[in-house]
């Protein structure tokens, strides 16, 4: 059975992300269809992803598009295609006739996820200006569908035999490290104070937040996301009560997920050596782990870079904002399976994770792979 994540989560309550087998996005939403998006759960979640009320937009602005804003909302989403257009077919078939277009609706949300701003024209963006709380309710209607329906297929876990092999060719090539598939880390998302149990959400650095845990492989896609912790909680403890975690110590025999000294070593998750002197295998060993695990600081500041609004505060719920995060990551999978290149990324700033968890103590079981691979690299 394949995993689902979120069932672990401290305070926030059964969020739910499916994954599938599937290593193409296209055709998404074909055959899904709900009556009523408010009562509408995710399939096989047990309804969790609906626990949050969302209003649809029946009857929001009362009369139907004219041939004139479809015709304008159309020539908006062109400008874009294809990275916009199969987004906005995924929620059509569940999406109202409004006053505003699906194209116009759609390609403000994009614009928030890629701004992190409601308004803020540039050139023919004028069209997108859209009141406050005309956006509000847009994007509570996009967020959960795009939740639902893009991230089941766009973010997996599932590794074929040969995807496994060409992640670790790619991992050896470069790094000189035999038989890695995946990075992990975490990484801190800004949001506003929440009304409840907001202590549990302010964490170290000083801000409220979701501590999100990331995995990403070889070609910098998010393979597993788990944001529904709030940011007072551990990395390992965050790592440790997932459900990827579960799922991949089944499914990579003989591989392994590179992280940092703040997560416990394990039979299939290799840490670096604590104190390793100079000139030693062991520090050469946790030279060429530290340029591995890189890419998965690479990939967090990447996301960041393409998506501004997870570098601004989030004003919105816990639950929401963890909604959020998973469309972002969706979105950033397809834009790497499409090669679409982004030239500023995002420095990474929770590198000091790292020092400040170096008290986590593993149960060994992953000694002995390691200093196999350490042995690998007298040859």
């Amino acid at each position: 059975m394949e995993p689902r994540f979120g069932s672990g989560s401290l305070v926030l309550q059964g969020h739910a992300v499916a994954v599938s087998g599937e290593d193409e996005w296209h055709g998404l939403g074909t055959g899904a269809h709900w009556t009523d998006v408010t009562t509408a759960p995710a399939p096989g979640s047990g309804g969790h992803c609906g626990s949050a009320a969302v209003s649809p937009l029946r009857g929001l602005y009362g009369r139907s598009v004219s041939a004139a804003e479809e015709r304008t909302g159309d020539t908006i989403h062109q400008t874009h295609r294809p990275q916009t257009h199969p987004v906005l077919e995924v929620v059509r078939p569940l999406l109202q006739v409004t006053k505003l277009s699906h194209s116009i609706q759609s390609a403000a949300v994009l614009r928030y996820l890629a701004t992190g701003c409601y308004q803020l024209s540039v050139a023919q963006d004028h069209h997108i200006n859209i009141g406050r709380s005309t956006f509000g309710k847009i994007l509570k209607v996009f967020i959960p569908l795009l939740d639902r329906l893009l991230c089941r297929d766009a973010i997996s876990l599932q590794m074929s035999r040969q995807q496994m092999q060409k992640s670790s060719v790619n991992f050896f090539t470069r790094y000189q490290l035999p038989r890695i598939v995946a990075c992990l880390d975490g990484t801190y998302i800004r949001i506003q104070k929440p009304v409840n149990n907001s202590s549990v959400f302010f964490n170290r650095k000083g801000y409220y937040s979701l501590n999100s845990m990331v995995v990403c492989n070889d070609n910098m896609e998010i393979i597993a996301i788990e944001a529904t912790h709030p940011g007072s909680c551990n990395d390992s403890f965050i790592w440790n009560h997932s459900s990827a975690r579960e799922f991949l110590s089944t499914i990579i025999n003989g591989h392994f997920v590179l992280a940092n000294s703040g997560y416990a070593l394990e039979s299939f998750v290799l840490t670096p050596y604590r104190s390793a002197e100079i000139g030693t295998y062991q520090h050469t060993f946790n030279l060429r782990h530290a340029r591995a695990r890189n890419i998965v600081e690479r990939t967090i500041g990447v996301l960041k870079s393409r998506f501004r609004c997870l570098q601004r505060c989030l004003k919105y719920e816990p639950l929401f904002c963890c909604m959020v995060v998973n469309v972002c990551c969706a979105l950033h999978n397809i834009c790497r399976r499409r090669n679409l290149i982004i030239t500023e990324e995002f420095p990474f700033d929770d590198a000091q994770d790292t020092f400040d968890n170096n008290d986590v103590e593993g149960d060994d079981d992953g000694q002995p792979e390691r200093d196999e691979i350490v042995q690998s690299l007298l040859v």
